[in-house]
């Protein structure tokens, strides 16, 4: 049954997201609204033939846990851009298992102190100031001295350090802006050393989490349900000859196929012949004279 509220409902949240298949791993990119339902989107895959009809169905799963079908995607915690969605083949007809979140976590957008691009950062609503700073700091994302920082917040320039996001009344969504208290001081060779090595640290780390994730929203093998045409020769044809492409035309049209005819000469033969001639000829010849 349609919900009158949910079809009301209009969001100005758009997400990009990456579905991947149940069978091949492959990944498709989109961007759909907030108020898009979770059953919806899987109908939007079928009708786009992402994945194919099965009879007990699909579920999308993020973070480890099946979504509810009813869910909309502005409703899934923790849900970010660029996020990767699990489609999952269910196994026989029944309900999905819906785990729910124990803690809320904030979905929020951390400010470079420096160059002002924002960073996507997720935390638990009871995490503090300075838990978030220090985590910033050592995965790289900006360097200097740690206590030369703090961050900001609308019109809060200091935060308090030692409270929670939930105690300053920061929700999801909201901008967090890291200040350089001595945005004057040049950062020395050292700094920027460290620095660096903290990135290509982070770089790295985000690339084995990704694979890490991936890996993860694979299905078993004995969940997948398998296409034959496609999972044994999903590129490569047979090879037809010339030959058998006409035949076949042939036959279609009530003719009789080719018959395959050998020819002989004996062109080639003389030709020989009479070159040996020529030199036993040019051989008897002198010996007579």
């Amino acid at each position: 049954m349609n919900n009158p509220e949910h079809d009301e409902h209009i969001s100005d949240i758009d997400f990009e997201l990456s579905f991947m298949h149940p069978q091949y791993g492959t990944t498709l990119n989109v961007i759909i609204p907030g108020d898009r339902s979770i059953e919806e989107m899987i109908q939007k895959l079928l009708i786009n033939r992402f994945i194919q009809p099965h009879d007990p169905g699909y579920d999308l799963s993020f973070n480890g846990r099946i979504l509810e079908p009813s869910l909309r995607f502005e409703e899934v915690e923790d849900l970010y851009d660029s996020a990767l969605i699990g489609v999952v083949a269910r196994t026989e007809n029944v309900e999905p298992i819906v785990v729910q979140e124990t803690k809320k976590i904030l979905h929020l957008k951390i400010q470079h102190p420096t160059n002002g691009h924002f960073l996507d950062f997720r935390a638990e609503e009871d995490t503090k100031i300075q838990d978030i700073l220090t985590n910033l700091y050592q995965r790289g994302y900006f360097y200097g001295e740690l206590t030369a920082f703090s961050m900001s917040y609308k019109d809060t320039n200091h935060l308090s350090l030692e409270h929670t996001l939930a105690e300053l009344g920061i929700v999801n969504l909201d901008v967090l802006r890291i200040v350089d208290d001595k945005k004057n001081e040049q950062p020395t060779w050292k700094d920027e050393l460290e620095g660096l090595k903290n990135q290509l640290a982070v770089t790295s780390a985000q690339l084995e989490e990704k694979i890490k994730d991936v890996r993860e929203n694979m299905p078993a093998p004995d969940l997948i349900p398998v296409d034959e045409k496609l999972s044994v020769n999903p590129t490569i044809t047979a090879y037809e000859s010339m030959e058998s492409i006409l035949s076949e035309i042939r036959a279609k049209d009530g003719f009789a196929p080719f018959i395959k005819i050998k020819t002989f000469s004996w062109i080639p033969i003389l030709i020989i012949t009479l070159l040996i001639i020529l030199v036993v000829v040019a051989i008897l010849v002198p010996q007579f004279i």
